[in-house]
């Protein structure tokens, strides 16, 4: 995992991301789209325990929005994508304030990783143009 901050005291933004390798699927010879749907189904689950553990550790927190996300990159043969945004009250830059939380998990990048953002800035502004321009500059290349 790497971490990263925009120590702004205004407009302070925590990422942080994760790399691990995805749930694996056993293929004795099924069909492609058999398993797709196991690699789907994995990768839901791995997403909810994520999301319960966020809740877990925050209380507070609201689900403001939660959805499906397309795959990760033009050329990632990613299965699955996952969104959540939160919103709860935390310290950040040394001030307790209402924060916005986000939640990326793309499961099986270059067919076996699984790749989780955390984003949280505080909650007074948009979703601030540097988390935009960091999670479109990216260029995965997991092998």
């Amino acid at each position: 995992s790497v971490a990263y901050h925009l120590p702004s005291r205004m407009k302070p933004i925590e990422i942080t991301i994760y790399i691990y390798p995805s749930p694996s699927v056993l293929n004795l010879g099924s069909r492609s789209e058999v398993v797709t749907l196991a690699k789907n189904t994995l990768a839901s689950q791995d997403f909810q325990r994520h999301h319960e553990e966020i809740l877990k550790v925050h209380p507070n927190a609201r689900v403001v929005e939660e959805e499906s996300t397309p795959s990760l990159g033009e050329t990632s043969s990613t299965a699955s994508g996952y969104f959540a945004k939160y919103a709860y009250t935390q310290d950040i830059a040394g001030q307790v304030r209402p924060v916005e939380s986000l939640l990326y998990v793309y499961s099986y990048v270059g067919d076996k990783w699984t790749i989780k953002y955390r984003i949280t800035y505080p909650a007074a502004t948009e979703t601030p143009a540097a988390v935009d321009w960091f999670m479109h500059s990216l260029a995965w290349t997991i092998r």
